[in-house]
């Protein structure tokens, strides 16, 4: 994009909105955590040191070629241009509400501080480089966006914080309301290059005193420069004759790289000689051949900027799609994070790290939440991630291609699963003792072996939509046409719990046991283990995940957003959705803070701003104390017990089991409880069969039940 325009059109634009004024508005409910949006500027300081800009009133800065970014300066107002060279560096704002609306500051210890070098009536003086000896130029035409042009004259940071004029104006050529400059570099003795949207290049060896002329009549739309002082140039087909341009003296001659029928919107080239370009379909590299550019992707649209990090690194930056990073001279591509994916599956290890498992475009992992991403090397795993689960250090993903496991966080991946049936795992879950299960297109696998070695152990005839454990050490598996099933005893055996359906998309088992089952228009709720099932409807789309928190907050990811049930699914409401900008949720998963994220469908990943901790405080309060019969009963070996706490004060509550002697053989709740409904789930296991009997008691309130325990 023409550069002076783009100035010229904020400062327009900015000043119109000086003086309108912006309320304040409640924070957003949602935050996007996709990494560094697209930057529009990237340069390069000393020590490979990276300077970039979003636009937004801050500089980032990288140390890693561009793998990590961090803030060097958050200055305010909206960032329009930067430069780098050396230890210095310069980028110039506009600031809404002042007189001095237009600022520029500078850096001389390479960003560690930035200074304000600029005074008022200065904004027409557009920096836009810096010479080796740290000089600063721009340019200055004395006109506003919209109005007659004048010339193009050459300006000079004078060390105080003017931009005098230096020279001569450039040729007449450029003064054509229709003209731009749309590039500017000066190269390492000192050559001042400009280049024009229709009159063709113009440079000074003389700082503006004369000027030189070439590629008369063509629209030059990139210009790179390299560290060993090699000018390269395109020039725009859709203006004149096109291509790619090399020039190792100067400017003073130039050597024809081919590339003639398509605009080059960014140009990026490095010491080795690799040479990335991008265009509208996407980007291309050339391989020595003038005749022969490889397309490389990574995006079927073009960047914004582009720009060498040195040893076969390259950058390619898309205020769409953020910002994506080679390091094999452009022929692949690895994305900053999840921006404008598909995340179809997510979650948060026990170390902390946010891993995002999303469709096409593999695994992304964040161990700083969600600041920084870094994307799976093609190759390392399939594209399409369908499941994620964790257990015992080991992290698993369920792919197109089988499945993958990590011992690092997701930092690098194997590929076992020895006699796991062949083609994808879309469903994934892990028993408390650690075996593992992947649902297939020809039943559940599962693994006792962390992954390595996988045994098919049952509905071998059903391909396998979602999986879950229960509390209770349960399996329940949502299949493709048959419904819904459960097995109490690892796999081995199955008992079919109805819903046969084809809209089945998820299921999920709260703390208490409560089964949710994900369909089109809402969700299916069984409390007694798939027996009996409650439809609740709440949205036009499918239900593609459920999460829940604790035993009485359930959450459902759907086409339309998030909803929310306070009241173990009885009764649900839609989530705000401020600040999530991709409203179409595919998948959902809580961190240790009870924060809740949101895997969306082509919008990368979103996280509550607050925990989501409490809120089962907003369900329908009891009226009455109440001690529920427990379920399943008679059990073998783990049963779940329900207790209400009515409104009012705090309760000491105490809920103990007895056997027949009445001696004491468990203590399930011992102090005071909020007012709300309470289930405890209660494993027997060490116990023999028998008959037991569970008493609550609260204030005045005292009830007895029995139950059997069968063996």
């Amino acid at each position: 994009m023409n550069r002076l325009i783009r100035t010229f059109l904020f400062l327009v634009l900015l000043l119109a909105g000086i003086s309108a004024g912006l309320s304040q508005a409640p924070p957003p409910f949602w935050q996007e955590l996709n990494g560094v949006a697209g930057f529009f500027e990237i340069q390069e300081g000393t020590g490979g040191r990276l300077f970039a800009l979003l636009g937004n009133g801050v500089i980032y800065t990288s140390t890693d070629r561009g793998t990590s970014w961090q803030i060097s300066a958050n200055i305010g107002g909206q960032f329009l241009m930067l430069s780098a060279r050396g230890n210095n560096a310069i980028a110039a704002r506009i600031l809404s509400g002042v007189s001095s609306y237009y600022q520029i500051y500078r850096t001389t210890d390479n960003g560690d501080s930035w200074n304000r070098i600029s005074a008022a009536g200065n904004q027409k003086s557009q920096p836009f480089s810096l010479a080796d000896d740290g000089s600063a130029y721009g340019l200055f035409r004395d006109s506003f966006f919209g109005q007659a042009f004048g010339p193009y004259w050459l300006v000079t940071y004078d060390g105080v914080s003017s931009w005098p004029t230096i020279g001569n104006p450039l040729p007449n050529q450029v003064t054509a309301g229709t003209d731009f400059v749309s590039g500017t570099l000066i190269d390492h003795h000192g050559v001042i290059l400009v280049g024009t949207t229709k009159a063709g290049l113009f440079l000074t060896r003389d700082q503006g005193q004369t000027w030189e002329a070439s590629f008369g009549g063509r629209g030059i739309s990139a210009l790179a420069l390299t560290a060993d002082n090699h000018i390269y140039l395109a020039a725009n087909p859709a203006i004149s004759d096109g291509g790619v341009y090399v020039s190792a003296d100067g400017a003073q001659s130039w050597t024809y790289l081919g590339f003639s029928d398509k605009t080059v919107t960014a140009l990026s080239a490095d010491v080795s000689g690799t040479i990335v370009v991008s265009t509208s379909d996407g980007s291309y590299r050339y391989t020595g051949n003038p005749d022969a550019w490889e397309y490389s992707g990574p995006i079927s649209e073009s960047f914004d900027v582009m720009k060498s990090a040195g040893a076969d690194t390259v950058l390619g930056s898309s205020g769409t799609w953020g910002l994506f990073r080679s390091v094999d001279g452009g022929a692949s591509w690895m994305q900053s994070g999840p921006r404008k994916r598909d995340v179809f599956s997510i979650i948060e290890t026990s170390s902390g790290t946010t891993i995002a498992g999303t469709l096409g475009a593999r695994t992304f992992r964040s161990s700083d939440d969600g600041v920084n991403w870094t994307q799976a090397p093609a190759g390392s795993i399939c594209d399409n991630i369908y499941a994620l689960a964790e257990h015992g250090g080991s992290l698993y993903a369920g792919t197109e291609c089988g499945i993958y496991r990590s011992t690092d966080d997701g930092a690098d991946w194997d590929h076992p699963g020895s006699g796991l049936p062949t083609g994808p795992v879309a469903a994934l879950a892990v028993l408390p003792g650690g075996d593992v299960y992947a649902g297939t297109l020809f039943g559940v696998a599962r693994s006792t072996d962390g992954g390595s070695t996988w045994k098919t152990v049952g509905l071998a005839s059903n391909g396998i939509v979602s999986l879950c454990s229960g509390p209770l050490g349960q399996l329940f598996a949502v299949t493709d046409q048959s419904g819904v099933y459960e097995s109490d005893d690892g796999g081995s055996s199955w008992l079919e719990r109805g819903l046969v359906r084809n809209d089945l998309l998820s299921v999920h088992a709260d703390e208490a046991g409560t089964l949710f089952v994900g369909a089109y228009g809402g969700v299916f709720r069984s409390t007694d283990s798939g027996l009996s099932w409650t439809p609740r409807q709440f949205t036009n789309g499918y239900v593609s995940s459920i999460a829940s928190l604790g035993f009485q907050s359930v959450y459902a990811a759907a086409q339309q957003g998030v909803f929310v049930s306070s009241d173990d699914g009885d009764s649900w409401n839609a989530v705000p959705a401020s600040g999530l900008g991709f409203p179409h949720v595919l998948s959902l998963g809580f961190d240790a803070h009870g924060l809740l994220f949101a895997g969306t469908y082509n919008g990368g990943v979103f996280r509550t701003a607050q925990t989501l901790l409490g809120v089962e405080a907003a369900v329908a309060v009891p009226t009455a104390f109440l001690l529920a019969q427990n379920y399943p009963n008679p059990f073998n070996p783990a049963t779940v017990i329900e207790f209400s706490v009515p409104a009012g004060d705090r309760a000491a509550v105490t809920l103990r089991v007895f056997d027949l002697l009445g001696r004491q053989v468990a203590s399930l709740a011992d102090g005071p409880k909020a007012p709300g409904v309470y289930r405890i789930a209660w494993d027997a296991s060490a116990l023999p069969a028998g008959v037991y009997f569970y008493r609550m008691q609260a204030g005045t309130y005292s009830e007895t039940k029995k139950m059997l325990l069968l063996r």
